[in-house]
């Protein structure tokens, strides 16, 4: 089956995808209408049914309007799905009937009318698919499921399918579900993976990572590259034996002293390490061993180990440089793990140098090698001076990949920073990255610093185009981060009770479309914790602005 786009419910106007095959005034009334019956199912939810009732007859009358068939289908399932919520059984069951008489027209038409014709917009499960989205996000199962069901099992299972393979929000556990009961059910038992899922090779590696962390270094040591260097390096029968050594590790880690397995298995990692063939690999894990006995403080080790591969390294670095056939042949890939065993080893000039003697695009790379080396080792300084030696537009990429790395790190400031000093990227908005930074700060409840951050930022100035956008297009998607980032400050101050601070968020949406389309969204989310602390009054209230909002949306 093709790989299909789904309509996430809410997400609308110039955002979606889709608008551009619809009339400007049609798609503006489906997005007034999806929010309409957005907030029915918040009054049924504070317990306001009758209300509820009234915004759905609103929305169907609005429907009316819609001529393009999947729109109007789409719509129709998403407002049986709330009549059933609302208890309104009779109602729900009529409109699921009218649906699949309008989608039965449809398959029977060719699809959706949608251009390209190959598009997945043009088959109508996926603009059902949407309708199931918006309940599952709101955590109605049931009825995102119910949806699915009341039009036959070939479309069940499309619709099911179109989930899977795009969906990845709450709710996704009961669609799986939900799909292998009916391939069950019409004998498809061939699409069942029945036996137990082995864990993944990533998988497998963070869990050896995990342990030998636990084994080799305090919990708060940042060791991290230096444990991945030894479990990529050493085959898997030593890496076994230095589990196996580490085991009674977990059991004693509370322990005031360093515990004696720990150095029983880096003895045996340090034998591991000098054992391997290749320098290219061998220098580098060494220098991993010599960085954990530096964490445990054991100086006197360590500096042996580090001493034993800064020579080799030298050893290996005048080969390379050198005039044989063989050294010239080498590549930027086999200078990366030289560059990299440097910079870990705290001879990032050294690196430097190395790097400054290749020439154009190896030089680029080489330099970016060390960057993002130094990034990662957490000097921060030294990645940006040495980004800065990078010619444009390589230093573009390499930016982003610091800026990246920052934020990872909860250095969002340093993140945003980095971000600001990139000119263009080929295949992302730079916009996108301030708004995933940002976005990763409000996860972690940084929210102060996210607002005053949203508010400093230009957003059109910021949005460049890739190679795949026109410059107005990166603008026009750009002046929706803003306004979503807003709302997902608004959303976490209402869920812990700051209602004063969400609201005054709220009032700092823009005024227009897609301001307004937040804003509601926003509103409602707030009346939603209102109720949920017994202040039912202020929730109505609030639903009542938003609704008034969202009847603002379309000219009608």
């Amino acid at each position: 089956m093709k790989l299909k786009l789904i309509l996430t419910a809410l997400f609308l106007t110039i955002a979606n995808p889709v608008a551009t095959a619809l009339a400007k005034d049609t798609e503006l009334v489906r997005g007034e209408v999806i929010l309409l019956t957005s907030l029915a199912g918040d009054y049924t939810t504070i317990g306001q049914p009758e209300q509820a009732i009234q915004i759905l007859e609103e929305a169907l009358a609005l429907n009316q309007r819609i001529t393009a068939p999947c729109p109007k289908l789409e719509i129709l399932a998403d407002v049986a799905g709330h009549y059933a919520f609302a208890g309104q059984e009779t109602e729900s069951s009529a409109l699921f009937t009218q649906a699949r008489g309008i989608l039965e027209v449809t398959k029977k038409n060719g699809g959706c009318g949608i251009e390209p014709s190959s598009s997945g917009w043009n088959d109508p499960e996926t603009w059902i698919a949407g309708a199931v989205v918006g309940h599952l996000q709101a955590g109605r199962n049931d009825i995102a499921l119910r949806i699915a069901r009341s039009f036959g099992e070939s479309s069940l299972e499309e619709i099911l399918e179109i989930l899977s393979l795009n969906y990845n929000g709450p709710g996704l556990v009961e669609i799986l579900s939900e799909l292998t009961e009916h391939y069950r059910r019409t004998g498809q038992d061939d699409k069942i993976n029945s036996s137990p899922q082995a864990p993944s090779p990533q998988e497998q590696a963070q869990k050896k990572q995990k342990k030998l962390h636990r084994c080799f270094v305090p919990e708060e040591a940042d060791t991290l590259s230096s444990i991945r260097q030894i479990i990529d390096a050493l085959d898997q029968d030593q890496l076994s034996q230095i589990l196996q050594i580490c085991e009674g590790v977990e059991l004693a880690e509370q322990m005031p002293e360093v515990p004696v397995q720990t150095f029983k298995a880096l003895e045996q990692t340090v034998l591991a390490a000098q054992g391997i063939a290749d320098p290219i690999e061998r220098i580098p894990t060494i220098i991993a061993v010599a960085n954990i006995y530096a964490q445990l403080q054991e100086e006197t080790e360590a500096n042996q180990l580090l001493n034993q591969a800064l020579s080799e390294l030298q050893i290996v670095t005048d080969f390379m440089r050198g005039d044989s056939a063989e050294s010239s042949s080498l590549s930027i890939a086999d200078w990366k793990p030289i560059l990299e065993a440097y910079v870990q080893a705290g001879k990032t000039e050294r690196a430097i140098q190395l790097a400054n003697d290749l020439s154009g695009w190896d030089r680029a790379s080489a330099l970016g090698t060390i960057a993002q080396h130094s990034a990662s080792q957490g000097q921060y300084q030294q990645a940006i001076e040495t980004a800065l030696m990078i010619e444009s537009p390589h230093i573009n990429t390499v930016l982003h990949l610091i800026a990246r790395h920052s934020a990872s790190q909860g250095q969002y400031q340093q993140a945003i920073e980095t971000a600001l000093m990139i000119e263009a990227l080929e295949f992302e908005n730079k916009a996108s990255i301030l708004y995933n930074i940002i976005q990763q700060a409000i996860e972690a409840e940084d929210l102060d610093w996210a607002m005053q951050t949203i508010q400093s930022i230009n957003w059109t100035r910021e949005a460049t185009r890739s190679i795949l956008q026109e410059l107005e297009s990166a603008q026009d998607i750009s002046l929706l981060y803003r306004n979503k980032l807003l709302l997902a400050i608004a959303r976490q101050y209402s869920e812990s009770m700051q209602f004063d601070r969400a609201l005054e968020v709220v009032e700092k949406m823009d005024g227009d479309v897609i301001g307004n389309i937040r804003r509601v969204k926003a509103l409602a989310a707030i009346a939603r914790q209102y109720a949920e602390v017994g202040q039912p009054g202020e929730a109505t209230r609030l639903l009542k602005q938003a609704v008034d909002i969202a009847r603002s949306i379309s000219p009608l």
